[in-house]
């Protein structure tokens, strides 16, 4: 199959990019200017040091020729919009295609000794009958059950015929992680980081279609599984996945092929480049966690309404770290969990903002919230105390010394359109 896009590796081509430009030109949305403020990530953003030394993906390049403004998050220079706003690149997801740049998350590879036994030890999935191609989320606990990281992982081809595993962790953790899950594996395991792979994500209704022209093996694949391909003779991973409660895939791939095949994914002309603005808020519509707000070495996976991704099998023998007390939490129900708040107003709660009952009581914290586009609300996850999470419920969140009303709403706050094959 071939990918040969005109012009020099890492540049759009001008024809194409003006037409591009065209395009993104045609569908301005007029949202006042505070609705495009990120209340979960500004936190992260402003964290770092103007003169911290940034890591920069491959595609820095790639990003510069499209107008992209860059920012510092999880230290690495990443685009946090395009030419447009947030809001467009929103919208234009959940109605077409957007494609992301998701280099700086850590890809590894684990394997050799008795891998099962040591990942199963942190990691509360039935890995020793995870499937070749399949792909789980899950969590990296600590001794009290908490999450050190959320991840995604995923069984490979054996190499030297034994299990690997390849798992994709939070950029802002990755370190940390692979200092923490080589403390628990044998002298005869190994865990490869992956810097030498990028990561890209198209993620969309029309993702689908857009792949279809360029690696037409992918598109019968279902959610949540993986295959190894080759394209032009360079060996690829692609996973139907993503981080948008879109159907969607991410594509990992050689750091020095990366470029070629960015610029051709965005040359179909359903495809906007996107980034780490609207994907926060595309993410927070689908309910996923925001590892560092939603999510951390004090909660649980039960606290963070992440039960479902337990596994039975492994809960019943409760041979993992931090096992009886989510044992004990799936029993008896946590003193606190993640919960969906729609704000019945223009105010958008940001992390750390108290929520009270109505007569006044504090029974919780904002940890994530923004202004939803595709719902055209202020909305937000709170962790709050169990029994004010009934649905429909009526609460109040602290927002500059005000209280503004919100309701108690089921997570997602928008369906989830995974691919489930058929």
């Amino acid at each position: 199959m071939s990918v040969s896009p005109k012009g020099k590796a890492g540049v759009i081509n001008p024809v194409k990019l003006s037409g591009f430009r065209q395009r993104r030109a045609s569908v301005g949305i007029n949202i006042p200017i505070r609705y495009l403020l990120l209340s979960t990530m500004e936190s992260q953003l402003e964290s770092l040091g103007k003169s911290h030394q940034l890591k920069v993906t491959t595609l820095l390049p790639l990003h510069r020729s499209l107008m992209a403004q860059m920012v510092p998050f999880a230290n690495y220079s990443m685009p946090l919009k395009y030419e447009t706003t947030i809001i467009n690149e929103h919208l234009h997801t959940r109605s077409s295609t957007g494609f992301f740049d998701v280099s700086h998350m850590g890809q590894a590879d684990i394997y050799g000794g008795d891998v099962i036994s040591a990942l199963e030890k942190i990691i509360p999935i039935d890995l020793e009958n995870l499937a070749l191609g399949k792909i789980k989320y899950s969590q990296i606990l600590n001794n009290d059950g908490g999450i050190v990281d959320d991840l995604m992982i995923s069984r490979l081809n054996n190499i030297n015929g034994q299990p690997c595993f390849r798992i994709i962790v939070n950029a802002s953790c990755k370190d940390k992680d692979y200092q923490y899950i080589r403390s628990y594996l044998s002298p005869s395991a190994s865990l490869i980081d992956r810097s030498d792979l990028s990561l890209i994500s198209i993620q969309g209704p029309k993702s689908s279609d857009v792949l279809s022209r360029i690696i037409p093996e992918a598109i019968k694949m279902s959610f949540m599984t993986l295959k190894e391909l080759n394209l032009e003779d360079k060996k690829i991973i692609v996973s139907r996945c993503g981080y948008t409660g879109e159907d969607g895939f991410e594509i990992s791939i050689e750091n020095n092929y990366v470029k070629k095949l960015a610029q051709r994914i965005l040359e179909q002309k359903h495809t906007f480049p996107v980034g780490l603005g609207a994907r926060d808020t595309l993410r927070l519509e689908a309910g996923l966690c925001l590892y560092g707000s939603d999510i951390n070495e004090d909660i649980s996976p039960v606290e963070a309404n992440l039960s479902w991704s337990l596994s039975k099998k492994r809960i019943k023998k409760g041979n993992f770290l931090g096992s009886s007390r989510i044992i004990n939490e799936l029993e008896t129900n946590p003193s606190k969990i993640r919960t969906g708040l729609r704000l019945l107003g223009k105010a958008i709660a940001r992390p750390g903002m108290l929520v009270r009952s109505l007569d006044g009581l504090e029974i919780g914290k904002v940890t994530s919230g923004a202004y939803g586009p595709s719902i055209g609300c202020s909305i937000a996850v709170a962790l709050i105390s169990q029994k004010f999470s009934i649905i429909n419920s009526k609460l109040l969140v602290e927002i500059r010394n005000k209280f503004v009303e919100a309701e108690v709403v089921q997570l997602p706050f928008v369906s989830h359109k995974y691919y489930r094959g058929g």
